[in-house]
């Protein structure tokens, strides 16, 4: 498929994107290693590990929304698996395994939390995080509450819209790490 655009010309026009972001990753990463640390955490599924990767990379790389999403989809992912595989014997029907497959993320922080794998600030942190994310992925207008603009406003129009999309990545990633750093094989403790 032809093109207008060299190989030389594609190539120095990434190279020059990466040195332009090299100083803002920079700063990103620190934040990520200072915040967290360099080891490794616990993740439930291996789906979950890799969102918990790919997060990282999206708050890396300016990714915001894209890192509120797979931020969340980490914890969803983490808290579906642990309830399908620990439910107790007692609460093991197909209609509650069902439940659990198929319900949506407000439904299962409540279930979670009624079987004692979250507590009340953690599940607090949790519908918080899904309350950011809910105007990005259920889109309304633009005068709507929650929507950017709105938020915008609110600052007093001392914040744009990157710096609220990033605002909302960091509590993502946060509220992630400290979830996925939880013990959820001894709910309630971290």
């Amino acid at each position: 498929m032809p093109s207008s655009y060299s190989d030389e010309y594609l190539r120095e026009y990434v190279n020059q994107l990466d040195e332009d972001d090299f100083e803002i990753k920079l700063e990103r990463l620190r934040f990520l290693v200072n915040e967290f640390g360099e080891g490794h955490h616990m993740a439930f599924s291996q789906m979950a590990y890799y969102y918990f990767q790919e997060a990282k990379i999206c708050y890396l790389n300016n990714a915001f929304i894209a890192c509120v999403f797979i931020s969340l989809a980490a914890i969803e992912d983490t808290i579906r698996g642990f309830l399908i595989f620990y439910l107790p014997f007692t609460d093991r029907t197909e209609k509650n395994l069902n439940k659990i497959r198929e319900c949506r993320l407000v439904d299962l922080l409540k279930i979670a939390k009624s079987y004692d794998m979250l507590n009340d600030k953690e599940y607090q942190a949790l519908d918080k995080l899904r309350k950011v994310r809910n105007p990005y992925q259920h889109t309304k207008t633009p005068m709507d509450k929650r929507s950017i603009l709105m938020r915008i406003a609110e600052t007093d129009f001392q914040k744009c819209e990157f710096e609220i999309m990033k605002d909302d990545a960091e509590l993502a990633i946060k509220t992630l790490f400290d979830f996925i750093d939880k013990d959820v094989f001894n709910t309630g403790n971290k």
